[in-house]
């Protein structure tokens, strides 16, 4: 009887020691970091098939991840959702979000990315020349994505005529449709765009440059995530770009730049 009793105590006494050892693995393993994208070409898109995520701006993250050895997952939405997502919940990181004074202190930002001057784009067949004020433009049916910092800048300058859509791509289409006269971009998208969409050199042209709405993109995270894994993080981004291997991935962005 003896025996069966200290049998049964050890036993009690392994399956508690066990408990407390699971215990303590969820307690310290490092979480899944979930990152949210939205696809937009040539940044971060989705194959035609939708079966693997690329773009310049998902192999520089993808990189800097790795680099931090720290497991997560990218998740692709529409940029209002992914934005939303962001903001709401910790250790989420977004990217290619462009920072400005809005969203300062909205996010914690960890690295950036790239940085643009933005233009107004129409089809030359509807617009001769640039156009030097903004106002001459104000009843142009603008396409913007939701969420987005063209949606406040258009906003901002009282266009009456906005289209919200999901992505670039939706733009795109409904400008060749004419059913939006322009949109915001960058050059270096409005190239990129034109060659993903099947649009011949020279159909979409600068209508105005938007001098005041330079855009840094960046990687940024929930502002409650963990500071612990976001320093890991942080430093990870400072290692790739010190090591010169940012510059191998972004290199066609530069050059693309220059034409």
């Amino acid at each position: 009887m003896d025996t069966l009793y200290l049998r049964f105590f050890a036993y009690i006494r392994l399956s508690i020691s066990c408990l407390l050892i699971f215990s303590s693995s969820l307690i310290f393993a490092e979480p899944t970091i979930q990152i949210v994208t939205e696809n937009t070409y040539p940044w971060n898109y989705l194959e035609e098939n939708n079966s693997e995520l690329k773009g310049f701006s998902t192999e520089l993250i993808t990189e800097v991840m790795n680099d931090a050895s720290v497991d997560f997952e990218i998740t692709v939405l529409p940029w209002a959702r992914a934005y939303n997502r962001a903001l709401k919940n910790k250790n989420t990181l977004i990217y290619s979000i462009g920072r400005n004074i809005e969203r300062e202190d909205k996010f914690i930002w960890i690295g950036k990315i790239f940085d643009f001057n933005n233009n107004i784009y129409g089809l030359k067949k509807d617009y001769k020349k640039p156009f030097k004020n903004i106002s001459e433009l104000k009843n142009c049916i603008t396409g913007v994505v939701r969420g987005g910092i063209f949606q406040r800048y258009f906003e901002s300058h009282n266009f009456q005529n906005i289209v919200l859509l999901d992505d670039y791509e939706q733009i795109i289409l409904l400008l060749k449709k004419g059913r939006i006269d322009c949109y915001g971009s960058s050059k270096i998208g409005a190239n990129y765009f034109l060659e993903h969409n099947g649009l011949k050199k020279g159909s979409v042209i600068q209508i105005f440059d938007i001098d005041d709405l330079k855009t840094d993109i960046y990687l940024a995270a929930n502002i409650n995530s963990d500071l612990a894994f976001i320093n890991k993080i942080k430093e990870s981004f400072i290692r790739i770009k010190e090591s010169g291997r940012y510059l191998k991935i972004m290199q066609p962005i530069y050059d693309k730049q220059k034409d």
